[in-house]
């Protein structure tokens, strides 16, 4: 069994598996951050979707997860960013991106 997986065991022992079940739920905190109301939640919700990209990102062995990722994030952009007309969220998108390449190249 992978160190650090001993937790979660069953299906998440396998880091692909978990990086899949990431993937598939970053859509959903998407759409939670653009419904929720007030500032404090709608970073609760920013903060979680960076700390489970960045898990994915990080980790450069799951290959799976990073297309997962970005076929995800693709979508998303496009439904909630050009669809949606909101300007401000395909420019978040780039800048985080951006980040995550920073912090992936330098590690």
């Amino acid at each position: 069994m992978p160190r650090g997986c001993k937790a979660f065991g069953g299906i998440y022992a396998n880091p692909n598996d978990l990086a899949f079940a990431i993937v598939l739920s970053l859509p959903f905190c998407l759409a939670f951050l653009l419904l929720a109301r007030g500032l404090p939640r709608k970073l609760i919700w920013f903060f979680s979707m960076v700390v489970m990209a960045g898990r994915v990102v990080l980790k450069r062995h799951l290959a799976e997860g990073s297309s997962n990722l970005f076929v995800a994030g693709s979508v998303c952009l496009w439904h909630f960013g050009v669809r949606g007309k909101r300007p401000q969220l395909i420019a978040a998108c780039f800048l985080i991106g951006m980040v995550f390449l920073v912090v992936q190249a330098g590690s």
